[in-house]
């Protein structure tokens, strides 16, 4: 039973990535993404805060609450891992411009293939990675969707845009799926205190990172909004090809999925929160002070 929830699982996964994608190619032309990539200066804070700050934070923590050695690999693996399909998702639901999103996802990736290769074997002892493979999937599943759905979308125009809902949809339900799955396979794993002690590690340095990030918008609210997603987005896509060709211990696995399933709850209620039209109102404030902030 458990390897067909773990097939289950993985299929979830990829649909889940490749809906993201589709949607994210059948939704922007070239021109909007490209115009996004003008941004340099947002940009370059992106980089430096994803591939410089957030490990930097990590690796603090890690010295500082010294959880076990699996998990303080895994948490230093997720530190270094930026870019993810999950923040496609995160800025619809938050109503920002999926094109920006998809510039810093893009930006992100890119860093993630160059950084892993060369900071994680100096970090975690005796450590290969090879980095042509995290390059292949990571382009594969990111990057090539994007590229096909745009040339689609300038040959089938309006059909394509009809699609884009129904693969919306589909995206949501693997997600559902995922998270769910998540939790029925790690059953067994979820009764390790020390898993739990490197989740609220990962949990405190992605609120950090959230924090950081959203900072770095220059007072523009679609830039502090998706600054702030991307920089606490976990690159599980990445951890998860590094992990598998890298690591034998299951416990690996699990924490980067527990982890992973905490984190997209946190960031959906962050993203929903940043939406011009919902009722949430952060404590103290009242509506004129929460219409003029998302302004």
């Amino acid at each position: 039973m458990s390897e067909i929830l773990d097939v289950v699982l993985r299929i979830a996964l990829q649909v889940f990535v490749l809906g993201s994608m589709l949607n994210v190619g059948l939704g922007q032309k070239p021109s909007q993404i490209a115009h996004h990539l003008r941004k340099r200066r947002f940009l370059t804070r992106m980089l430096m805060i994803n591939l410089v700050a957030v490990p930097g934070i990590m690796t603090y923590l890690i010295m500082l609450f010294q959880p076990t050695e699996e998990y303080a690999a895994a948490l230093l693996l997720l530190g270094l891992c930026a870019g993810a399909p999950f923040l496609i998702k995160l800025a619809d639901t938050a109503a920002e411009d999926l094109a920006l999103a998809a510039s810093v996802m893009l930006v992100l990736v890119a860093g993630t293939v160059i950084e892993v290769p060369l900071v994680l074997p100096r970090l975690v002892a005796g450590l290969e990675v090879d980095g042509l493979e995290i390059a292949r999937s990571l382009t594969l599943q990111l990057v090539v969707p994007i590229l096909i759905d745009m040339v689609l979308q300038k040959l089938l125009g309006e059909t394509a845009q009809k699609a884009r809902p129904w693969i919306a949809r589909l995206a949501n339900i693997a997600l559902y799926v995922l998270l769910a799955l998540t939790i029925l396979t790690n059953l067994d794993a979820l009764t390790d205190l020390q898993l739990w002690k490197a989740a609220a590690i990962g949990v405190g340095a992605l609120l950090l990172a959230f924090l950081i990030g959203y900072m770095m918008g220059d007072d523009e609210s679609h830039l502090k909004d998706v600054g702030g997603l991307a920089t606490a987005q976990l690159g599980t896509a990445a951890a998860i090809i590094v992990a598998s060709q890298n690591f034998s211990d299951e416990r690996v696995f699990v924490f980067i999925n527990v982890l992973n399933a905490l984190n997209m709850v946190l960031l959906v209620a962050a993203a929903k929160a940043m939406d011009p039209d919902n009722d949430f109102l952060p404590l103290g404030w009242s509506k004129e002070q929460a219409d003029a902030e998302r302004r």
